[in-house]
This record gives C-alpha cells, sequence and structure tokens, in this order.
C-alpha cells in the first residue's frame, strides 16, 4: 500500500493502525535513526522477526519499515535510513519524542530459514532488518555477512547493533559480490543466504549464487527499493 487518495487513507489508517506514541529518538547518525515506539496497543502482538509495519507518512503515502527489536510489553524499535527526499525521510526528520504514531501490522512472510547458518547481505536499508533475524537465531546457528554502506559510513553496523562485517560502496552491489567471492561459501552446507535490499543487486547477487552451484530454495530475498521507483 505505497498510496492511498487521502480520502480513503483517513479511512483506513484510524481503523486498523495501532495507536501509539514515539518514546524515544537516537540519532545514529545523519542519516541512521533509531525510533522506539510504545503504547498498550503494541502489547502481545503476533510477531515474527522478520515481519514489517507499515506507517502513513504523508496525507497520501504509506511505506513499509521492519522492525529492528519487538518487545510485547508494548515496544517497537525501528532503525531508519534515511535515503534521498523520500517521504519517509521527511516524517523521520520531523518526528519529536512524546508525539502520536499509528503503526500497521506488523504482517508479511519473511523469516529465518531452518539452517545452521546464515548469511546476510544487503545495504543500509537493511539494518533492521538484518538486526531482528541475527537476534532470532538461536546460539547454536552460526550469523554472518555483510553491509554495503557509503565511504566514511562503515561503522553504521557497529551503531546499529548489528554484527556484520561492513563493506565499501563504491559501484553499487560490487563489494557485496566480492564479499561473496572471499567468503568461498559452500553450496551443499546447510546454509540459508538472505539478500535484501536494492533489487539490482539482489538479482546480480542471486545470479552469482546460482552460478556458482546455490539452489533456489536457499536464497531468501526481500527488495526494499529500486532505482526511479517508489514504495516497494
Amino acid at each position: 500500500m505505497p498510496a492511498l487518495p487521502k480520502l480513503l487513507a483517513d479511512l483506513v489508517e484510524p481503523r486498523f493502525a495501532r495507536a501509539c506514541r514515539i518514546a524515544h529518538i537516537e540519532r545514529l547518525a545523519q542519516r541512521l535513526h533509531r525510533v522506539r515506539f510504545e503504547g498498550p496497543e503494541l502489547r502481545d502482538l503476533s510477531f515474527r522477526p522478520g515481519q514489517e509495519v507499515e506507517i502513513r507518512v504523508d496525507a497520501t503515502s504509506f511505506r513499509h519499515y521492519t522492525p529492528a527489536r519487538y518487545e510485547r510489553g508494548g515496544a517497537i524499535e525501528v532503525l531508519f535510513y534515511l535515503h534521498g527526499f523520500a517521504p519517509g525521510t521527511t516524517w523521520v526528520r520531523g518526528l519529536e519524542v512524546g508525539a502520536a504514531a499509528r503503526l500497521l501490522g506488523p504482517g508479511g512472510r519473511f523469516a529465518l530459514a531452518d539452517a545452521r547458518t546464515h548469511v546476510l547481505l544487503g545495504d543500509e536499508t537493511c539494518l533492521g532488518l538484518f538486526a531482528a533475524l541475527a537476534a532470532a537465531a538461536p546460539i547454536t546457528q552460526h550469523v554472518r555477512g555483510a553491509i554495503e554502506v557509503d565511504p566514511a559510513c562503515e561503522d553504521w553496523p557497529r551503531r546499529a547493533g548489528v554484527a556484520l562485517d561492513a563493506v565499501t560502496r563504491y559501484v553499487r552491489g560490487a563489494s557485496l559480490g566480492s564479499w561473496l567471492e572471499r567468503a568461498s561459501l559452500d553450496p551443499a552446507s546447510d546454509t540459508a543466504i538472505y539478500l535484501a535490499g536494492h533489487a539490482a543487486t539482489i538479482r546480480r547477487l542471486r545470479d552469482q549464487l546460482r552460478t556458482a552451484g546455490w539452489r533456489g530454495g536457499a536464497i531468501r530475498t526481500r527488495p526494499y527499493w529500486a532505482d526511479g521507483k517508489r514504495g516497494l
């Protein structure tokens, strides 16, 4: 639901969204904010790490975000990457502690697979998703992977509490492809690979994996954005 006419949005949001408030805003970096939503309507949700919430960010636009953390006592934390001049970026920049908010969901079927090793590959838009998946993995399972970031942003995964490698972006997707080559992953191993973020990069990495012998069932994909498009 990337956009609706304002009249319809005015009807849908209050009827289906969960009322809450902005409890805390942490600016981890200029373009990376952690926001905590709290409220009784967020208690005891049927939430699975990897699911999304949906937020109305202006009169007609809705955007999907993956919570990095959910607490059954009634709290959701989201890591927002402020990308360009999009409606979601404007909405996040205008947030204030104590302000009212509404969240639709959670929903979606993207989740942790049943595997011994999990490999997470994506860009800055995936930090929340990967934080949630990594935290959900049992201690008997191994989590590794990489986040592709702009130069001078290599500490973003650490700031976000995501224990993955940071690889510097010069050509989009190229550094993640190089990481895959160096990782020398075994297609015969009990491994699940998660590709998220930029749609074209996901296609590139998936093709690279299939060429290396990986079966499609071992690869899970979640595109968040594509060049020239809004609201994936």
